[in-house]
């Protein structure tokens, strides 16, 4: 069982293990833990009057020294009257120390429980708060998101008002007490200007905590996570689909707010707290930010001043100290390197400036300086350790493997060691693929794998995957691994010798890349065009702005009714703005799970999550895409064929070549865009449009005649009269007509004893009864070409396969809806024509 406590999540086991005593707390009966956090335990009380209260106890071992302890304890006692003026903030109701026991508590409301709302069942209780209520599953309507997201941006204005900021706000520090939302754990809560690095790893917006702007960005993050169901490190990534059509005009109200309060500009974010609630309400609020009166009387006292102090005093006030905890942490102003910490700048800068504090193995801290105007002459950082890869400072990993700063993220300084490349290959049981060879590097021996690059990719996932589960990265950075050629190695003896014949291996290195981010604008003619990420997922409608979206390649979809799609494909650069815009024209656009016609005029049904055409393809359709692209025609068949019967002795590469001419004619036209296109179907598919249950195997030939007694028709055999153009008696009248031959003992074509379908030949592609998908001829006429080779696979390859059967199939077997044939992909075979799909591109381009 996992409870919520003030700084995160613990087991009751784990909590059981730490050997944490019951408090003692005067007039209060403390009967479980409920929640244990990096800053202390939560405890279910009980009042000697019956009321459930919760109660933090912070130990003095938990911190790494008494001033901190101190500092913790005082800031409470100051927090707790401001606690009690808001009714969006946990009330404070008690504040005490055990000096013998080490520890000081404090006396809270305590929350509703998640289950039962304010009946609380000590033994069951959990606490309502909004990480418990998104881990069970709780669904949240979008107007009490916005509701609740407005009464916790009222707290935290209150609380900047009287120039303290909370610097924790997430989801396990948002409870609900009475059925309103609040924010708890206060034991963060600190002065407006302490910038010391504290809060959660994603809640913290990019210059750190310590500002109300930070305090917003955190607050946008939580109600990211409540309103998507998300996690905070998915943002921007939006749901696919509302759970009511009726909030989503709220939706559009929630993402608009969240965007603004998320942006990695601290100047682009609300001015303040009331101007976010205003905007979840739905009120107007103004662009730009409204700057308080006591900031302009503050500039007018320091003019002031700055008029009657002397020269000696003028020049200490014209410098500017930056200091740390620890020391020794280098400061940059842009590329330029500053000097180590302590750092006395003899001449403050007169225009805004950005230095960022770096350390190794302490986390980056930044420090927006605005010049002249800025009051403070001293800043000191209280640095805090991560093992998170820090821009601009060299990172240790969790395997103690050194990383150099990159301009993308961190780079492997020495290339991985044959001991712990085994170490993975026995791990992960994977085949060994290369060989060890010896290099001296920095003057000693160092064995280094040689691999395949499918192994090198394989190794950087299993890196990936071993330090995020130990918590030396997120889940935003991405390990990448690259092979070099030798003479790219700069390390000395770079000769390798090693055997390159057996497989293409090289050696390689090891990347971490961390995500940069840009802003997109989307606009259309006309607006309201909806808007679909590439992975089909709705974003929103045109104009569409979003602050935040990780750069590199985009693709989206625009759609409106009436209206031709459009895609648009583009590139997110760092830090940049992406505006694309589109025009759309009128016309039908294709949607799967609905009937299509294309372009030909063939008509395509839908089956599972793609269209397939409703007949064989004609030869009308096949001679004109000959005469567009130049394309050999087949071979004339033995019998003239007017245009709309199938075209036949078409090899699968003749088939797939007009289904990419037909793809490309169409997205020309503006009928397709880039997410669709035609192409055979699979082995798979093609079973689907013919009815059948999932089949064992994995290939074709694993597949073939696996399931006895099922037919295109049904179960009967011989077939129902008139149901599939097969070698029937027609064929055999015919056969002996043209051959003079009136004795039924002279040998001819083999067919069906007692069936006639009335086609001695092939048939028109729209003649006969469909099946239940209103397919034509998926029994008969001609074999048909599905896109997996024989044994598996896509692709070219010797072996292709065919179904179906055709007008000349009279066996029983080969009529099994389950009976796959192997043909030369590249061979031209009389009665063996095709199909085509309509579907998702696998590479929209």
């Amino acid at each position: 069982m996992s409870v919520s406590g003030g700084g995160g999540t613990e087991s009751l086991d784990i909590m059981a293990k730490r050997g944490c005593d019951t408090p003692i707390i005067p007039d209060h009966e403390v009967l479980r833990m409920i929640g244990r956090g990096a800053f202390g335990e939560v405890w279910l009380a009980r009042t000697v009057t019956g009321v459930y209260r919760a109660v933090k106890v912070i130990r003095r071992e938990d911190f790494d020294n008494e001033r901190d302890f101190e500092r913790e304890f005082e800031a409470i006692r100051r927090y707790e009257p401001i606690s009690r003026q808001h009714p969006g903030l946990v009330n404070v109701l008690q504040v005490g120390r055990d000096q013998k026991a080490s520890f000081y508590y404090y006396v809270m409301e305590v929350a509703d429980d998640l289950h039962h709302g304010e009946v609380i069942e000590p033994d069951t209780y959990v606490a309502h708060t909004f990480r418990s209520a998104l881990q069970e599953g709780c669904k949240v309507r979008l107007d009490t998101v916005a509701e609740q997201g407005a009464q916790l941006a009222e707290a935290l204005q209150h609380l900047h008002e009287r120039n303290l900021i909370h610097r924790d706000v997430k989801l396990s520090n948002a409870i609900v007490v009475h059925g309103r939302a609040k924010l708890a754990d206060i034991g963060l809560v600190a002065a407006l200007g302490d910038r010391s690095f504290v809060g959660t790893e994603g809640y913290v917006p990019p210059e750190g905590a310590g500002t109300p702007a930070a305090d917003i960005f955190s607050l946008g993050m939580v109600l990211y996570e409540l309103a998507t169901g998300k996690d905070r490190l998915d943002f921007p990534d939006v749901p696919s689909s509302l759970r009511e059509n009726s909030q989503r005009e709220i939706w559009r109200r929630i993402n608009r707010v969240v965007c603004r309060a998320c942006s990695r500009r601290a100047e682009s974010r609300y001015p303040c707290a009331h101007d976010m609630a205003e905007a979840l309400r739905g009120q107007e609020v103004p662009a730009k930010a409204r700057w308080p009166l006591w900031a302009g009387v503050a500039a007018a006292v320091g003019i002031i001043l700055a008029g009657v102090l002397g020269a000696r005093r003028q020049a200490v006030l014209d410098n500017l100290s930056i200091t740390t905890e620890p020391a020794g942490a280098e400061v940059f102003a842009g590329e330029q390197r500053l000097g180590v910490t302590p750092l006395v700048l003899e001449k403050r800068p007169v225009e805004g400036v950005t230095y960022e504090v770096m350390l190794s193995g302490f986390r980056n801290e930044v420090i927006d300086y605005s010049g002249k105007s800025d009051p403070r002459r001293i800043i000191h950082l209280v640095l805090e350790d991560t093992r998170f890869p820090q821009p601009g400072a060299t990172w240790i990993n969790s395997l103690g493997l050194e990383f150099k700063p990159t301009t993308t993220g961190h780079r492997l300084d020495l290339p991985v060691q044959a001991d712990l490349f085994m170490a993975f290959s026995i791990e992960a049981k994977r085949q060994f693929e290369g060989e060890i060879v010896m290099q001296t590097i920095r003057g000693r021996p160092y064995p280094i794998p040689i691999v395949s690059a499918r192994e090198a990719k394989a190794f950087a996932e299993w890196l990936q995957a071993r330090d995020q589960a130990a918590g030396f990265i997120g889940t935003e950075s991405t390990y990448r691994a690259e092979t070099l050629q030798d003479e790219t190695l700069n390390w000395p003896n770079r000769a390798l010798d090693y055997d390159r014949s057996k497989v293409a291996i090289s050696p390689f290195l090891i990347y971490v890349d961390r995500p940069s981010y840009g802003s997109l604008v989307i606009r259309s003619e006309p607006a309201g065009a909806e808007v679909f990420d590439g992975k089909g997922e709705y974003l929103g409608k045109t104009p569409y702005e979003v602050s935040r979206i990780r750069s590199g390649p985009v693709s989206f979809e625009l759609r409106m009714a009436e209206h031709r799609p459009v895609y648009l494909s583009e590139t997110v650069e760092s830090n940049g703005l992406l505006e694309l815009f589109a025009r759309l024209e009128t016309g039908v656009a294709v949607e799967m799970g609905k009937p299509w016609q294309n372009s030909l005029g063939r008509d395509l049904a839908p089956v599972g999550d793609f269209l397939v055409a409703t007949t064989e393809t004609p030869r009308i359709d096949y001679a004109r895409f000959c005469k567009e692209t130049g394309h050999d025609e087949p071979m004339e068949p033995l019998y003239p064929t007017p245009d709309m019967h199938p075209v036949h002795r078409v090899s699968r590469e003749d088939a797939e070549a007009f289904c990419q001419w037909l793809t490309s004619v169409e997205r020309n036209s503006g009928d397709l865009t880039a997410r669709y296109e035609y192409r055979l179907p699979s082995d798979v598919e093609w079973s689907l449009a013919a009815g059948l249950p999932g089949e064992k195997g994995t290939t074709p030939a694993a597949r073939n005649a696996s399931i006895g007694g099922v037919f295109p028709w049904g179960y009967e055999w011989p077939p129902p009269e008139g149901v599939a153009n097969l070698a029937d008696l027609s064929l055999r009248r015919d056969y002996e007509a043209k051959h003079g031959i009136s004795d039924p003992v002279i040998p001819g074509p083999s067919v069906i004893l007692g069936y006639d379908d009335t086609f001695p030949g092939l048939a028109w592609v729209n003649e006969l009864q469909p099946n239940r998908h209103g397919l034509y001829h998926v029994p008969g006429n001609v074999w048909e070409w599905v896109s997996d080779n024989f044994l598996g696979g896509v692709g070219t390859g010797t072996s292709g396969t065919i179904r179906g059967g055709g007008y000349t199939t009279s066996s029983e077997r080969e009529l099994l809806s389950t009976y796959r044939r192997s043909l030369a992909s590249n061979a031209r075979e009389d009665g063996v024509g095709f199909r085509y799909v309509l579907a998702r591109a696998a590479t929209p381009n």
